[in-house]
This record gives structure tokens, C-alpha cells and sequence, in this order.
């Protein structure tokens, strides 16, 4: 392309520029003095284009010569030509992600990609195989191939927090891919924008996303292409409940066995405590008897009172909360409103008030911030009134805190960034 003057305008060339909203193919044009009138057809919309134009205008424009003169840089030519070879190798080369990947592919990882991936009409796979099978190598496989197909732009790679960073590792190491870790410091210095959406190739941990609103939220107004979810077994409640109860059902001396669920969480199947195992209600005494001791520092049944047995306690009583506000079931027995009573704390009196009741134990001396886990009302306990939106606030408020207390006890990969968020 080169600048155009006016004797350049004549009828079939085809004129761009940022002072025209389409590149306009020149009918006619006519002079003005010092300036032109081109008369001329929009190429995308067919509408009539007629802009006055002066010489400093003219010169913001580029000009296509009706004739090509074929006078471009040959090696641009040649680099376009083999861009679009490569564009489709992949229909005359089935294994063409192999001569760009630094891999060595074994036999039973091409039947997964190449087999059943890429022929059969399916948008969601679950790739289940033994440990070391090299599932991380198949699922680059996928994501080169259909890259090459031109089907997949944008990827998001879900992980265990102590995963995220290796995933990022191969993916560049054995496919030359690109993929950046989305963190909290990420989320918080581009405050406004959504650096999901601004990224093309991102991996992310799934306990933080879980976890931190502002990234389940901006996370959820992105789009993407594909979607790896590593380890997806470990999303479902299932598995933890049956542990954490087989953990807490054995034959223990030394109370409860909160170094046993640190180690299941950690070092055994680097699983992660999340939100939904914290709302799971085959789970909620284990983990309140987990707060209890990770606040006290003893369990609530290591002494022995007798007329006092250790016991769960509602906040808010449930039968004022189902007479006086109308709540259902559902929303009276949440965790958030539930207390372990161990055996040395005060009993509550028949029909006390949670207002009184807390207020007649910090009176008393005794540090109930311990059980509300929250500063404002331990400080206040008249803030516990009954009020349905107040009680609301502050069950769902309570329940955040139980999940970051009991996930700072078993999550040690990803306690960093709980702390930056």
C-alpha cells in the first residue's frame, strides 16, 4: 500500500483509513479547490461513501491499487503460504502435534487423544488412568490439536494449589504453551478490569477460586474454550467425608485427632478443604469439633463434667428462629449457627436470649469470641438481635470464618494465599 494523492483516486481502487469507517471502493470524485469529494461504496456495508477530503486527510489514507502490482516482500509472501500449510496439516498428518511438542508419546496416550478425544462428538471427557500414567501429556495433546484446528483460543487449566505451577511448567516445557497462573496479587492490582477474560491461557488453583469471591465472580463473567479440571474427583465432598469420619471413628487416646486430618489433607492425596465440604452436613460436628480445639487448644470432650455433656449448641435458638422469624429448617441448622458446648463451658439458660446469654459471659470473663469467631459481635453481643436479615449476615459471615479457620488448620499449600486475600 502506498499514500494516495488526488490523481491516485481514480474509479476501482479501494481506500482505508481511521477517517473512514470502512474501506471504501472509489466510484468517482470530484474536485473542490484545495480539496476532493470521493463518491465511493462501503466494501463491508455496500452503503454510498462521500467524504470531503482535504490533503492532510488524504494523507491518513492507504490506497489498493485496482491492479495488484505484486511488488510486496517475497518472504511475506512465503511466511503466509506455509502459515496456512501448517493450518492444515493436521488433515494430511493425524499425529501432526507430535512434530511441534516435545514429547515421546507412549501407545495408550495417541488411543486417548487421537481415538476417542478427537474423533468422538463429545464436549466433556473424564480421563481417568493410574498415577504417572502421563495424563498431564495427554491433555497438552488435546489442547495442541485442537489449537491447530483452529477450535480452541481460550483454555483454563483448574488445579490443586500445589499443582498449579507445574501444569505451567509442562505446558511450556513439552508444548511450547504459554499458560500464566492467575493469584490473588493479579485479581487485586487490576482492580476494575477482569484479568480473566484478558488472558487467553491461565491456570489457576481450585481452593482459591473456591474460596475468594472477587475470583469466583470475575472467573464466572469469562468464556473459555476448553476447560482442564486436574484431579476432579477431589471436587466432590464424597471422598472427605468418608475419610475425615474413618479418621475421627478410630480408636484414639489422645483425643481428637486433628494432626491425623492435617496429614490427609497435606502430605496424603493433596486434597484441599473447600467451601462445599464445609456446607456438606455429614461433615459439620467433625469440623466444629475441629474449630472447638483449634480455638481452645483442648478438646470440648477432654474433661468430664458431670450434668454437662459436650454437645451442639444453636447461636440463634431454633425455636425462635422458626416461631418468632418464620426461618425453615434448612436455614436454622446451618453450620454458621452452630456452636460446640464442651463440657467446662456455661449452659445456656432454657429460652435465653443469644444477645443476654454472650453478654452474661463476657460479663463473666470468659473470652466468647472463642465461640461467635467474629470481633464485632464478641465485642458487642447486643448486635445479636432478632432481626431475620441480621441473623442472616451473621450466620453467612460465621460460616466464612469456620471454612478459613478450619482450612488454615489442613491447607498448608494454599494458607499463602488465604493470607493475601
Amino acid at each position: 500500500m502506498t499514500t494516495p494523492t488526488f490523481d491516485d483516486l481514480s474509479p476501482g481502487v479501494i481506500v482505508e483509513g481511521p477517517i473512514l469507517p470502512e474501506p471504501v471502493e472509489v466510484v468517482t470524485t470530484v474536485p473542490m479547490g484545495t480539496s476532493i469529494k470521493l463518491i465511493g461504496k462501503g466494501l463491508q456495508t455496500g452503503q454510498l461513501r462521500d467524504p470531503i477530503l482535504d490533503t492532510e486527510q488524504l494523507a491518513q489514507l492507504a490506497i489498493t491499487p485496482k491492479d495488484l502490482p505484486f511488488d510486496g516482500d517475497p518472504n511475506h509472501f512465503k511466511l503466509g503460504i506455509e502459515a496456512e500449510r501448517l493450518g492444515l496439516a493436521y488433515e494430511y498428518d493425524p499425529y501432526f502435534s507430535l512434530s511441534i511438542a516435545r514429547v515421546d508419546p507412549l501407545p495408550h496416550q495417541l488411543e486417548a487423544v487421537y481415538e476417542y478425544f478427537l474423533k468422538l462428538p463429545r464436549i466433556r471427557f473424564l480421563l481417568a488412568d493410574d498415577p504417572g500414567a502421563g495424563k498431564t501429556i495427554m491433555a497438552g495433546l488435546l489442547l495442541k490439536e485442537l489449537k491447530i484446528r483452529g477450535l480452541v483460543k481460550r483454555t483454563l487449566i483448574v488445579a490443586p494449589a500445589n499443582l498449579t505451577f507445574q501444569w505451567q511448567r509442562e505446558m511450556k516445557d513439552k508444548f511450547r504453551e504459554q499458560f500464566d497462573v492467575m493469584r490473588g496479587e493479579i485479581l487485586r492490582t487490576q482492580y476494575g478490569q477482569n484479568p480473566w477474560q484478558e488472558r487467553n491461557q491461565v491456570v489457576t488453583s481450585v481452593s482459591w477460586i473456591s474460596r475468594v469471591e472477587d475470583a469466583n465472580e470475575s472467573l464466572l463473567r469469562s468464556n473459555w474454550d476448553l476447560v482442564i479440571v486436574d484431579e476432579a474427583h477431589k471436587m466432590s465432598a464424597y471422598n472427605v467425608v468418608n475419610s475425615m469420619h474413618r479418621i475421627v471413628g478410630e480408636q484414639l487416646i489422645d483425643g481428637f485427632p486433628i494432626y491425623k486430618i492435617k496429614k490427609y489433607f497435606e502430605r496424603d492425596h493433596f486434597i484441599e478443604l473447600t467451601d462445599k465440604h464445609v456446607r456438606e452436613t455429614r461433615l459439620r460436628y467433625i469440623l466444629l469439633h475441629l474449630v472447638y480445639v483449634q480455638q481452645f487448644g483442648t478438646g470440648p470432650f477432654d474433661v468430664r463434667f458431670k450434668g454437662n455433656s459436650p454437645h451442639i449448641d444453636h447461636i440463634y435458638p431454633q425455636h425462635g428462629l422458626k416461631v418468632h422469624l418464620g426461618l425453615p429448617t434448612s436455614e436454622v441448622n446451618s453450620i454458621g449457627n452452630y456452636r460446640f458446648v464442651g463440657a467446662t463451658d456455661n449452659i445456656r439458660k432454657r429460652a435465653e436470649q443469644p444477645a443476654s446469654y454472650f453478654q452474661r459471659l463476657k460479663n463473666a470473663g470468659i473470652q466468647i469470641e472463642k465461640h461467635l469467631l467474629l470481633a464485632d459481635e464478641s465485642a458487642n453481643p447486643a448486635l445479636l438481635s432478632w432481626d431475620e436479615q441480621i441473623y442472616r449476615e451473621f450466620r453467612d459471615r460465621r460460616l466464612d470464618r469456620i471454612l478459613n479457620i478450619a482450612s488454615g488448620v489442613v491447607n498448608v499449600e494454599t494458607t499463602m494465599d488465604n493470607q493475601e486475600n
